[in-house]
């Protein structure tokens, strides 16, 4: 795909090549469980910069597990759990508590994917279609699906979030199209930095 748009961009005046697209995951740049790769591009601007030095982003963040997000200990409206008449609600809930406590379990195209501790499955838009797109645990004895905060939490936005009123389907959209502020935040203030540094030494100026 690079190749694609690589000689466009740089026929349009910017500096950009191969080593400026880049995969950043959310576990190694923000230690979330999520297993949530994205590619992003950045390109440069030649009135601006008179290079492109960016090539991805180094991180040794504090490890998260799902224990620190999941919410085990308070209850949970009756609508996250998974109706004992669910066609898929005994298998679901004997595969589970198998499990240990917060990991967690998903249902794609009728095949069972079981996720190793600690680890999430990517987030999608589709968890806003129904059925059962939506990771589930064990929570007590019974099976429910993650909630729409402990699914903000996994894509690393901050406690406070808060949603204006919206249907539950449009939330979970939401948060799977969403991408992580805990990895853009960190890519835009490098390009920030980046940015006033380089416009400073074009125009001479000291400091």
């Amino acid at each position: 795909m690079v190749r694609n748009y690589k000689k466009q961009i740089k026929s349009s005046g910017y500096w950009f090549d191969n080593q400026n697209a880049f995969i950043l995951s959310t576990r190694k740049i923000a230690g979330l469980p999520q297993k949530r790769e994205r590619l992003f591009m950045v390109a440069t601007e030649k009135k601006f910069f008179s290079c492109n030095p960016f090539v991805g982003l180094n991180a040794s963040p504090n490890r998260k597990t799902n224990l620190d997000i999941l919410n085990l200990e308070d209850s949970i409206d009756e609508a996250y759990f998974l109706s004992e008449h669910n066609r898929y609600g005994k298998w679901l809930l004997s595969e589970g508590n198998k499990l240990k406590a917060g990991q967690l379990l998903q249902l794609r195209k009728y095949v069972l994917r079981t996720q190793k501790e600690n680890e999430c499955p990517t987030l999608t838009a589709n968890m806003g279609l129904g059925g059962h797109n939506v990771p589930f645990l064990i929570h007590g004895d019974r099976l429910r699906r993650m909630t729409e905060s402990e699914c903000l939490k996994m894509q690393g936005f901050p406690n406070d979030f808060e949603f204006p009123e919206l249907p539950m389907s449009a939330k979970y959209r939401m948060i799977g199209n969403a991408v992580s502020p805990l990895v853009t935040e960190p890519l835009a203030r490098h390009i920030a930095e980046e940015f006033f540094k380089q416009r400073k030494f074009n125009l001479g100026e000291s400091g």
